[in-house]
């Protein structure tokens, strides 16, 4: 955690530890400290967040582990024997699914905006209003680089069809343009805070 000098200093040098819209009003001291308020209660609310998860999901994930070995097991043994399974329903994934639509209810990156940048987005990307008719489920750890957190709750997030097909593709959610992993992964802490994508990192296994 920094310190209100630090963050003040990183503001006038052009670092937003927020990561968001900058503007001139940051070099102004009020808005900085504005700023530094906001940061240090949203640190607050992820810390409390992330030691309830680390309680309840500690066992949750033993469990997972055996029923996955267990399932993979079997699956082999009957390919072994000519048994194959029917496609079925992933029940799992629809259970999943519908717990995220009645936390998120809408988009989460819709909802992080200020207004300056929903403003700009409304003047300047004629689809920013199509982007949260057509609302969907996304990963922020993705499904190709960790398989134990595919069902996780907390790597699940609704996102606008647009914000999250630009995120997918290296593209700014806002301008389009190309960006690093780095900048996706600046956004996702914008978007769900930084110790939460901390602990989807370190349970990425």
């Amino acid at each position: 955690m920094i310190n209100i000098e630090k963050f003040k200093s990183d503001c006038n040098k052009g670092k937003c530890n927020r990561s968001t819209m900058k503007s001139k009003q940051c070099l102004k001291d009020y808005k900085q400290e504005q700023c530094f308020k906001k940061y240090n209660n949203q640190l607050n609310r992820n810390k409390e967040k992330i030691i309830k998860l680390n309680e309840k999901n500690q066992e949750k994930y033993k469990e997972k582990k055996v029923e996955q070995e267990l399932k993979t097991e079997e699956y082999r043994q009957n390919c072994a024997r000519g048994i194959y399974p029917e496609q079925e329903i992933d029940e799992e994934w629809e259970r999943v699914k519908s717990e995220v639509w009645m936390r998120d209810k809408t988009c989460r990156l819709w909802k992080i905006l200020n207004e300056e940048e929903k403003n700009w987005l409304r003047e300047n990307d004629p689809n920013v209003l199509y982007f949260n008719k057509i609302i969907g489920v996304a990963h922020v750890i993705s499904r190709n680089r960790s398989t134990n957190l595919y069902y996780e709750s907390n790597n699940l997030y609704l996102l606008g069809w647009g914000f999250h097909f630009r995120l997918d593709n290296f593209r700014n959610p806002l301008t389009n343009e190309e960006i690093t992993k780095e900048e996706i992964k600046q956004w996702w802490i914008r978007i769900i805070g930084k110790e939460l994508y901390e602990w989807l990192e370190e349970n990425n296994k």
